[in-house]
């Protein structure tokens, strides 16, 4: 961990299945306040190219305290759902990388613009890294409110086959 990132509210990291530098955790304010989500990509901080945490620690000890850029890359979104409402999600391990795969609901609808394929990256703010028998510990362990990151936009297509 960087004590500097940590300072910042976000926690760093890099392991298999992640690329380069990913956050796993946002627990700032103003790291939330700027729109931070768990498991964005970050690949720069001011002009330092972030290869490996190791790199990303250096980078944050060494910035000038004030305001530093980070840039990312990111296509990930938060969805809000009530505790009750994750009860519907069946979800299984990815093939590879971090987060769970949504494979169906309960009463086979969707809950809070989630659809089957969906793949959930975190859960209030911490990277969801051992897949779906994680997520479901955290799911449960969560109260009222249920904040998810989901990777990317899934949208439907119909097409009339001939």
């Amino acid at each position: 961990h960087s004590s500097s990132a940590h300072r910042a509210g976000i926690d760093l990291g890099s392991a298999p299945g992640l690329p380069c530098v990913t956050v796993l955790e946002v627990a700032g304010e103003e790291a939330r306040a700027v729109g931070l989500l768990a498991g964005d990509v970050v690949l720069t901080l001011g002009n330092t190219v972030l290869r490996t945490a190791t790199v990303a620690q250096r980078a944050f000890r060494e910035a000038p305290y004030g305001r530093v850029t980070m840039r990312l890359v990111t296509h990930n979104r938060e969805v809000c759902i009530m505790k009750h409402q994750s009860q519907q999600l069946f979800c299984s391990d990815p093939p590879a990388g971090v987060g769970a795969i949504i494979t169906r609901f309960l009463d086979g609808g969707g809950v809070g613009g989630l659809n089957a394929g969906d793949r959930l990256l975190a859960v209030n703010g911490k990277l969801v890294t051992d897949g779906a028998e994680q997520l479901s510990r955290r799911l449960q362990d969560s109260a009222g409110e249920v904040k998810l990151v989901v990777s990317g936009y899934t949208t439907a297509h119909s097409l009339r086959k001939e």
